[in-house]
């Protein structure tokens, strides 16, 4: 007798999200192999300093704040170098609050770069800034600065690491998966609000995020809407049970635990419990 096992949805959830993991470290696999040789090994540290050249360049010298950002329309005029410049831009002028902010940085950088690997992460920068690059192409009175680059490594950490925990002022801890949240719901609002180019700006610097985490997202979302769908259908049809036992009618919904077997002998394939599957007469023969 075949005994089909109707899994739980976490553990399909679950499943869910690890072959879309896969999906999308498959095919960055197969461009490692090919392209292995552009991965740049500690590229956080590179970042951490440029934006240390930038402060002490502005410090010393205020006028060459002006070398770091861009528009589109400077590129096309011929200062593609800006493209390059605009990572060296402090997210901060206060010394301490810069230090602070480049060793949070410096930290998400090497914990995902461990994770995923020196070229993987270096995907996830470079789609940043192309990202940056198409977007002032397209709107090229808008300046494009490296926050979004900053902001989307954020977010990526927080995603793989939800529950580090980092402790605001020295004192109060908050897991990052809070902050992060806090961030979606402004970037949420900004979207909403913003103007077009507000809008594509988003979308540009979250490309990379998306690209990296977007077959998971579709995972999360859509076990979010079954499961209210699901509770939905329950108070409508007065929470009956989508598994009944043939045999004691002990159903999912009085009984949570109950481990839910189906045997596909019978005809049509039936329900059982875990103590009825393997000792009941089949529909089909009687038995």
């Amino acid at each position: 007798m075949k005994i089909l096992y109707q899994g739980s949805n976490e553990k399909n959830t679950m499943i869910q999200r690890i072959s879309a993991i896969l999906l999308t470290m498959n095919f960055l696999d197969k461009l490692e192999k090919k392209y292995s040789f552009l991965a740049i090994s500690n590229i956080t540290f590179y970042l951490i300093i440029a934006q240390g050249i930038g402060f002490l360049l502005i410090t010393f010298s205020p006028e060459t704040a002006n070398l770091f950002s861009f528009t589109g329309s400077q590129i096309l005029a011929g200062e593609w170098w800006r493209s390059i410049t605009y990572l060296m831009e402090p997210l901060t002028t206060n010394v301490l609050f810069l230090a602070f902010a480049m060793y949070l940085y410096y930290l998400y950088g090497i914990a995902l770069e461990r994770l995923w690997g020196s070229f993987h992460y270096t995907v996830y920068v470079f789609i940043s800034l192309v990202a940056s690059v198409l977007f002032s192409i397209l709107f090229p009175t808008i300046p494009v600065t490296n926050v979004s680059l900053f902001t989307s490594l954020f977010l990526a950490f927080a995603f793989r690491f939800p529950d580090f925990t980092l402790m605001i002022f020295f004192v109060l801890p908050v897991k990052v998966k809070w902050i992060a949240a806090v961030s979606w719901i402004i970037t949420g609002a900004s979207f909403i609000i913003g103007s077009t180019g507000e809008k594509v700006l988003i979308l540009f610097s979250l490309a990379n995020f998306f690209f990296f985490f977007g077959d998971e997202l579709i995972v999360i979302f859509k076990n979010i809407f079954q499961k209210q769908s699901s509770g939905v259908r329950s108070v409508v049809i007065k929470k009956k049970p989508n598994h009944v036992c043939e045999v004691c009618k002990k159903n999912e919904i009085d009984n949570p635990d109950m481990g839910i077997r189906y045997c596909n002998e019978c005809i049509p394939e039936s329900c059982y419990c875990e103590e009825h599957v393997q000792n009941h007469p089949h529909k089909s023969t009687g038995k």
